[in-house]
């Protein structure tokens, strides 16, 4: 479960886990080493085992009709070193890490004795990973607009 899966059942609480998680920097390592000897889902599936953490929060504010949400998440990853599953064929047993944080405002608005809801949201997520020397950031704003139905 992300934070993201959590917003909706709050404590604010940091925690840590188990990850697959897609190597952002692989690509650009990749480039320039030969990948024969790396670990086998970094090689030829681009993500790998790891630790990680996250935390994150959310603030909801209504004032009338009106309801404004601001959401935030912070994650890092480590990849495991020495524990592959052919252990003894690596050549390449890099480490990967990666982190990403994530920005939403959202504003909506319910109208009187309707069961409607519209909004309006941005985001922003910003990724950085690294693969042994290899280093790649990644950012992107996301604007989405919807509605939906109360019940």
């Amino acid at each position: 479960m992300t934070c993201e899966d959590q917003y909706d059942s709050l404590p604010d609480a940091p925690s840590a886990f188990f990850v697959m998680t897609n190597a952002l920097a692989y690509n650009e390592w990749s480039a320039s080493h030969a990948i024969g000897g790396a670990k086998t889902t970094l090689a030829y599936l681009g993500y790998c085992y790891g630790l990680g953490a996250s935390a994150c929060g959310r603030v909801d504010l209504e004032w009338g009709s009106l309801q404004v949400r601001g959401l935030g998440s912070v994650h890092a990853w480590d990849s495991w070193e020495g524990l592959g599953r052919f252990q003894s064929e690596l050549t390449e047993d890099v480490d990967a890490v990666d982190t990403r944080a994530r920005v939403l405002l959202q504003v909506g608005a319910v109208p009187p004795r309707l069961p409607l809801r519209a909004f309006v949201s941005m985001e922003g997520v910003h990724r950085w990973g690294r693969v042994e020397e290899a280093r790649t950031i990644s950012q992107e704003v996301r604007t989405s607009a919807g509605g939906s139905v109360l019940i």
